[in-house]
């Protein structure tokens, strides 16, 4: 083949050229490097020869232009290619230079049809009249207001259609409002019940206030929970406290736990508080038949005044030397429990039940024990129950001989002021006798 070639005017040169070509000769390469660009020697050959042949130069040439545009497109990174383009999905819908509306065609028929109808009405009626001005003045008139009657039906439909869907709309977005804010609730509510599980004392504070406020801003869904989880918390954690060493004897072996931890201290205020001040309380608590369940709790040495625990379940907890001025524990079941040292001026414990509660040194100045249940109570000498009153209708049961003999009767109505003047005014007279009696 060589002799050939060369007869046709090849050099060596340009006959090895010829051969690395990709449509003369495959070049003997590596597998993975069949694909690689070709040399630029190969892009550039052959090289323009006088001595070739004309019709061999143009042919040699085309070869080197294929090859070039070849590598060029090889060179091209996917990305710069143009993504195709995707197929128009087929529709079988009508086009839409047609002006064809079907709600428009709908509403203008029907008017078209009360036009025409009433025309045909207007002339069965006036058929033996005879059509002069007058008369065709009359007619129109008719026509004109039958015309703004049946414009006007049409158009009151169209109104309520729309105010319908406004409404919808309007349900609809209140719905998604309703369902946001109570997934921020329950966020809030998530957020304040792990602050409470806090190791700092200042975060269990900021989570006792969240959550009050959470009850402020939503009381109807989150006030039983919100109270739920505040007395848990106060009666699990008192649980675990623990006496302290007190260096003065004490007669009594009732141990003492030292101060009431001030965040127990303000949960339990914040549940008093919330149980006082929040909208429709008592309703939401008597619909969910709620009460607080503080039972077996350690709040020995708590302090709360004004506080409300009625219908609490307060059986067998421990209130050694806590102080509650003024507090509602109406109808509370307060079985077995320790009051000793306890301080309760002015506590409404009408209605509830004291069975073998123990009420050591307790001082009950001033309170309310209409219609409570003392069965198996134990007093002590220094109890305080000389200023214990209850309503005469409402007689407290099972009274141990000592407070029988120490309570006042208030009349249904009386108010609290002329009640203790009263009081004060029977006793001046009673010490006054006892000194004017001469003694045996």
């Amino acid at each position: 083949m060589r002799p050939a070639l060369r007869k046709r005017g090849l050099s060596s040169r340009r006959l090895l050229a010829l051969r690395a070509l990709p449509g003369i000769r495959k070049p003997a390469t590596a597998p993975h490097t069949q694909h690689h660009l070709p040399s630029q020697s190969v892009i550039r050959t052959p090289i323009r020869d006088h001595t070739l042949a004309p019709h061999r130069t143009l042919w040699s040439y085309t070869l080197s232009f294929k090859t070039r545009l070849k590598a060029r497109r090889m060179s091209v990174p996917d990305a710069a290619k143009p993504a195709p383009k995707a197929p128009k999905p087929e529709t079988n819908s009508a086009p839409s230079d047609t002006g064809f509306r079907p709600p428009e065609t709908v509403i203008a028929g029907i008017m078209l049809g009360f036009v025409g109808l009433g025309l045909v009405l207007l002339i069965a009626a006036n058929w033996e009249v005879e059509w002069t001005w007058d008369c065709w003045e009359k007619a129109s008139t008719i026509v004109r207001n039958f015309g703004l009657i049946v414009i006007a039906i049409p158009a009151l439909l169209l109104a309520w259609s729309r105010t319908r869907t406004a409404t919808r709309q309007a349900d609809i977005a209140n719905d998604q409002t309703r369902i946001a804010e109570k997934g921020l609730i329950i966020d809030r509510f998530q957020k304040g019940a792990q602050m409470l599980e806090s190791y700092e004392l200042s975060v269990r504070l900021a989570g006792i206030y969240a959550l009050k406020e959470l009850v402020k801003s939503d009381p109807k869904e989150t006030y039983i929970i919100v109270l739920d989880l505040l007395f848990d918390f106060v009666r699990e954690r008192s649980k675990a406290r623990k006496p302290v060493f007190s260096p003065i004897p004490r007669k009594r072996q009732d141990p003492d736990y030292g101060p009431f931890p001030p965040d127990l201290q303000k949960a339990l205020e914040t549940a008093s508080w919330l149980r006082n001040n929040a909208r429709n309380a008592i309703s939401m608590e008597k619909d969910d038949t709620w009460c607080a369940d503080l039972s077996e709790a350690n709040l020995s040495r708590a302090r709360l005044v004004k506080g409300n625990l009625s219908s609490a379940n307060l059986n067998g907890t421990n209130l050694y030397g806590a102080i509650f001025v003024n507090v509602n524990l109406s109808f509370a079941t307060i079985w077995h429990s320790n009051l000793s040292q306890a301080h309760l001026p002015d506590a409404n414990l009408s209605g509830a039940e004291l069975w073998g509660g123990t009420l050591f040194n307790t001082d009950l100045f001033f309170a309310d024990l209409s219609k409570t249940d003392l069965a198996e109570i134990k007093l002590n000498t220094k109890t305080k129950i000389s200023n214990v009153f209850a309503y005469s209708d409402q007689p407290p049961k099972n009274m141990p001989d000592q407070i029988a003999k120490a309570i006042t009767y208030r009349l249904p109505g009386e108010d609290m002021n002329v009640f203790q003047s009263r009081i004060a005014l029977e006793r001046k007279q009673r010490t006054e006798a006892e000194e004017t009696t001469p003694s045996d």
